[in-house]
């Protein structure tokens, strides 16, 4: 695989997709190993590390999943995906109230798009 290729994001992407794939249909440990090797990669990507902390979620692993989601948040602090992921990771471990903090967080992030940030407005007031 060529530099070119790797800087291109492209093969990262495919890559990402083919180990969502596998870790919907319960190959979670290919999964790993897939992003575990685009982290090497591309260890400055904070997607990447997303990408392996829904797959520990997948898994039934949130304990996991959070230590990888805030190596995720370090790289892009103002990333909502990154902030509302880490949201629904606090909650599936049972961090109720830091998940509600993450979800107000996410909620004054840019990038999060106008009807995600009212469907997720409206259930943080029920």
């Amino acid at each position: 695989m060529s530099k070119d290729m790797i800087e291109d994001g492209r093969v990262i992407q495919e890559l990402a997709e083919l180990a969502f794939v596998g870790a919907f249909l319960g190959q979670a440990q290919a999964a790993e190993t897939i992003f575990n090797s685009l982290r090497v990669l591309r260890p400055d990507h904070p997607m990447v590390d997303l990408g392996l902390a829904m797959v520990h979620m997948l898994a039934g692993r949130p304990e996991t999943a959070l230590s990888v989601v805030e190596r995720a948040a370090g790289l892009d602090p103002d990333n909502g995906l990154v902030a509302l992921c880490k949201g629904f990771m606090l909650r599936d471990a049972g961090h109720g109230a830091a998940a509600d903090r993450k979800f107000a967080q996410a909620l004054e992030q840019e990038d999060i798009a106008p009807d995600t940030r009212r469907e997720l407005s409206g259930a943080l007031r029920r």
